[in-house]
């Protein structure tokens, strides 16, 4: 870090309805250990909340151990709606999206602020995210532990591709807030991600391709360290299929995104045909592994599930069905 500069990073936290585990990463938070020249905030953003949130919230304003803890309120549900508005409420040069069931490893500002010092053109970058299961899980769950955002590319510090997969997931992503602003994601993205009801799914790599797309690089760093905590309710085989329904409802605008592919009425009918290959895929091998292959049958259950919801998403993308956040006529491959 440059003698006499000053990193700038506001940690932006998106809630609903989880006070006890908002609580858990906000100590995890205040046992930070941040050199003084690093200038770092919290901005806890409410989602539609109804319990005692706010009152978890105000009470860590007062942690001496926080710098500073502002709350601000995001009716809408979804939490790519939070997140843009955390994205305004902030002049940080940098935020990062930490969610409220992240417990930050004491020296994760530090490391973030200075990664963000050594790689002026990155407009994104992540770290490594361990899962923290709970007990019991079935194997097979934990086969599936990067839907849950299980993070590790490897030991050393690199920058991913430029084009196509893989995209850094949102637990503990870094924006550049320049980066993010100038990219048009809060004004053009068009996914809602998850909400109160509804488990969708994307946004955070519909973020990181609008950076990628507007000339930015993306990476990752080791460094960087956070534990995931899940509840059993996500390790159930009913959430673990519509959670992947919901990976299946964006994979072809995702895809075309990451190729910074255009939406085309060519381009919208190539996604219904990568979702009608991927279909007829699972339809023809899903019924030896399903019945006949050991300890396989959740697995193409859940592959089963995607596979729906890539043709659910791509026969919205085709229909040019108007965009849940925007005003525009381009499709949101998620809610109806």
């Amino acid at each position: 870090m440059a003698e006499g500069h000053v990193t700038q990073l506001t940690l932006i936290i998106c809630t609903h309805n989880r006070a006890p585990s908002l609580a858990a990463t906000l100590e995890a938070i205040a046992m930070q250990q941040v050199p003084a020249i690093v200038r770092w905030d919290v901005l806890v953003v409410t989602n539609a909340c109804t319990d005692e949130t706010n009152s978890v919230a105000e009470r860590y304003a007062q942690d001496s151990r926080i710098p500073l803890l502002r709350v601000v309120d995001e009716p809408r549900p979804g939490v790519a709606y939070a997140r843009c508005t955390g994205v305004r409420h902030s002049s940080a040069t940098w935020v990062a999206m930490v969610d409220d069931d992240c417990l930050l490893a004491p020296d994760w500002v530090h490391q973030a602020s200075t990664f963000a010092e050594s790689q002026p053109y990155a407009g994104a970058f992540a770290g490594r995210n361990e899962i923290v299961w709970p007990p019991d899980t079935p194997l097979w769950c934990m086969d599936h532990a990067d839907s849950l955002a299980h993070q590790n590319f490897g030991e050393e510090p690199r920058r991913l591709p430029d084009r196509g997969r893989p995209a850094p997931c949102g637990a503990g992503l870094i924006l550049n807030r320049s980066a993010l602003m100038g990219s048009g994601f809060l004004d053009r993205g068009r996914l809602v991600g998850r909400g109160p009801r509804d488990v969708h799914a994307g946004e955070d790599s519909e973020m990181v391709f609008f950076i990628r797309n507007a000339g930015w690089e993306v990476w990752y760093t080791p460094d960087l360290h956070l534990r995931h905590v899940i509840t059993r309710s996500r390790t159930t085989l009913h959430y673990q299929c519509s959670l992947h329904h919901g990976f299946g409802l964006v994979e072809g605008y995702l895809r075309l995104l990451s190729h910074h592919e255009p939406l085309t009425p060519r381009n919208r009918n190539r996604s219904l045909w990568w979702a009608v290959e991927e279909m007829v895929r699972v339809l023809l091998l899903m019924p030896r592994q399903y019945f006949f292959g050991k300890g396989t049958s959740p697995a193409w259950l859940i592959r089963y599930h995607h596979a729906l919801g890539f043709m659910e998403g791509a026969l919205r993308l085709a229909k040019g069905t108007k965009s849940e956040r925007s005003s525009d006529n381009v499709s949101l491959p998620t809610k109806g």
